[in-house]
C-alpha cells in the first residue's frame, strides 16, 4: 500500500499509485499485450513522456518476457523509423502527442502489427488496459533473459540496439545507494529526463521502486527552473538525477531555498562535464546539497560515481 508513483500533469491533475497499483495494473497491461499475441522475445516500444503507461509497459512486457524498446517522444519520423524497423517491434504504445510522426513511419515498419495510443481517440490506452484480469502468471525468466532494447546515440555510426538482461535494473542499485549518499529508505525521488533514456528509468526510477521508494513523474516537456522547484517542494523530493545543463537553469533563480520550501538532499548528475560552478552553487544557494557524478554507458551499467 506504499506510494510508487506521485503523478503530476501540466493541467493540475494528481494521482498516486501504490506498489499495489502497478502490480495490479501492468498485470493488465501484460494480459492486454497478450492478446494481441506478444510473446515471449517478441519487441513491444514504449514512446510515451513521463506517464503512468510508461513503466506500466516495461513492468508488461518483462511479466510476458517480452523485451521493452524505449523511444524518446522526442525522436523524428526518422529517428522512429530507423529505431521501430532495426528493432522489429510488432507493438507500440505510443502517445498522443508523437501521433504524427508515427503514422508517417507505420508502413515502413512491416513487423509492426499493432499501435496503442496513450491520450487520444479510442482505443486508448486506459481502455487497453482497464477491464482486463488483474492477475498475471509471471513468465519465469532470470538475470541474463533478455529484458530491454536501448539504442545508443549513434555518435560512432548508426545508433545500436543494446539488448539487457532482467538483471540490469538491479546492477545499477549499488551505485544508486551511493551517489544518493547512502540514505535512500525515506526519499521521495525525481527527475526531469525522459524515461526513454536509461539515466532516467535505470539511474533513479527503476532502483528507488527496488528499494520501495516513490518516483515524481511530470511529462514536462522543456525544462522549466521554477516548476521543478514547484515541483520538488510540492512532492517533497529529497533526492534528483539532473544533467548539468538543467542545473545551470536552476542556478538563475534567486534564493530557492527562500522562494521554496525544499527538503533536497542529494543531486546526481551525468551525462555531461560537472563544472566547478555547480558545486559551489550546491553549497551555498542549496545549502550545502551534495552533488554527486556518475559515469556509465547506454552499454553497461554505472562504471564510476
Amino acid at each position: 500500500d506504499r506510494p510508487a508513483l506521485h503523478q503530476a500533469y501540466p493541467d493540475g491533475r494528481r494521482e498516486t499509485y501504490t506498489f499495489d497499483d502497478l502490480d495490479a495494473r501492468s498485470n493488465q497491461v501484460a494480459n492486454g499485450l497478450a492478446d494481441l499475441g506478444v510473446e515471449r522475445g517478441d519487441r513491444v516500444a514504449v514512446v510515451v513522456p513521463q506517464k503512468p503507461a510508461n513503466p506500466l509497459t516495461h513492468l508488461a512486457c518483462w511479466k510476458l518476457g517480452a523485451v521493452s524498446l524505449p523511444l524518446s517522444i522526442l525522436f523524428g519520423p526518422d529517428a522512429l523509423r530507423y529505431r521501430l524497423d532495426d528493432s522489429a517491434a510488432s507493438v507500440a504504445v505510443v502517445d498522443e502527442s508523437v501521433r504524427d510522426a508515427v503514422d508517417e513511419v507505420r508502413a515502413d515498419c512491416p513487423d509492426l502489427e499493432h499501435v496503442v495510443w496513450v491520450d487520444g481517440d479510442v482505443p486508448t490506452f486506459e481502455a487497453f488496459r482497464s477491464g482486463r484480469s488483474r492477475e498475471r502468471d509471471i513468465a519465469e525468466t532470470d538475470p541474463d533473459t533478455p529484458a530491454i532494447v536501448m539504442y545508443t546515440s549513434g555518435s560512432t555510426g548508426p545508433p545500436k540496439g543494446v539488448l539487457h538482461g532482467h538483471g540490469v535494473w538491479a546492477g545499477h542499485c549499488p551505485a544508486f545507494y551511493m551517489y544518493f549518499e547512502r540514505d535512500v529508505f525515506d526519499s521521495t525521488f525525481w527527475t526531469p529526463a525522459d524515461w526513454a533514456w536509461i539515466g532516467a528509468l535505470g539511474d533513479l526510477v527503476f532502483p528507488a521502486w527496488h528499494y520501495g521508494r516513490p518516483v515524481v513523474g511530470y511529462p514536462m516537456g522543456k525544462f522549466d527552473a521554477e516548476r521543478a522547484f514547484e515541483l520538488a517542494e510540492e512532492f517533497g523530493v529529497t533526492d534528483t538525477f539532473l544533467p548539468p545543463t538543467a542545473i545551470r537553469m536552476l542556478m538563475n533563480v534567486d534564493n530557492p531555498t527562500e522562494q521554496y520550501d525544499l527538503k533536497l538532499k542529494a543531486i546526481c548528475s551525468g551525462g555531461e562535464p560537472l563544472t566547478p560552478e555547480i558545486l559551489n552553487w550546491a553549497d551555498t544557494e542549496l545549502e550545502g546539497v551534495a552533488v554527486n557524478e556518475l559515469y556509465g554507458q547506454t552499454e553497461a551499467n554505472i562504471l564510476v560515481c
